[in-house]
């Protein structure tokens, strides 16, 4: 591990972050299983930080290993289960029922992760890099599950909607206490729009995650949005 110095913006942030995770755990723990779940499935995405590191931003981290940043790991994590949340805070019908099936589980985990490596990887290799590469695999994965199961369609506008209001909340709460924290992104790289003081790259990054991350989690469990609604502890 790799100690680096202050200031920490990134990870007084990503402890932001787990403040709004632990109180909707709470809130929802009926549900605990699968936000747990969603958050677990989304650590491997902490691997992708070196497409947008430095280029579109560059915040002090930990290093493990010299890979991954355990501020990169956290904020998977939270995020993921932050999506679920979401889903639950929805006013939207998301009614659904699953089967939790190891063999199938890794399977559609599996499918998931050829998916988006391959895309990413061939995006790389065309010259799209930054935050652009996986805006635009998210957007496709959001189309190609779309396309094949149009009754995920509440799923998908939920995650993104609320995950997109409590990223952009979490994030203007973050530049408000550390006025700071703004200039580890690369401003010559950036649209230069900023809703709310916050770049206009990472709203839409909030929106198509909050899609494409839900949309994941529906196509791994198996999602069947026909039955009532039943939970792991069901």
């Amino acid at each position: 591990m790799e100690f680096v110095e202050a200031p920490h913006y990134y990870l007084y942030s990503v402890l932001l972050l787990a403040l709004v995770f632990i109180a909707g755990l709470l809130a929802f723990s009926k549900h605990y299983k699968i936000i747990l779940f969603s958050s677990l499935m989304a650590l491997p995405q902490s691997l992708l930080s070196p497409l947008v590191v430095p280029e579109y931003w560059d915040p002090e981290m930990h290093l493990l290993f010299g890979l991954v940043g355990m501020e990169d790991l956290a904020f998977s994590f939270f995020t993921g289960g932050l999506v679920w949340i979401g889903i639950l805070m929805s006013p939207f019908n998301t009614n659904h029922s699953y089967r939790i099936s190891p063999g199938p589980v890794f399977q559609r985990f599996a499918l998931c992760s050829i998916f988006g490596i391959s895309t990413i990887s061939l995006l790389y290799l065309l010259g799209v890099r930054s935050l652009y590469n996986p805006i635009i695999v998210m957007g496709l994965w959001i189309l190609l599950c779309l396309m094949n199961r149009k009754d995920y369609l509440p799923v998908a506008v939920s995650g993104s909607l609320v995950f997109l209001a409590i990223y952009a909340v979490v994030f203007k709460v973050s530049l408000l206490i550390w006025p700071e924290f703004i200039l580890f992104w690369s401003a010559e790289n950036l649209s230069g729009i900023y809703p709310l003081g916050i770049p206009l790259e990472e709203l839409v990054w909030a929106f198509l995650y909050g899609g494409a991350w839900s949309l994941g989690i529906a196509y791994i469990l198996g999602f069947n949005m026909k039955d009532p609604v039943r939970t792991l502890l069901s």
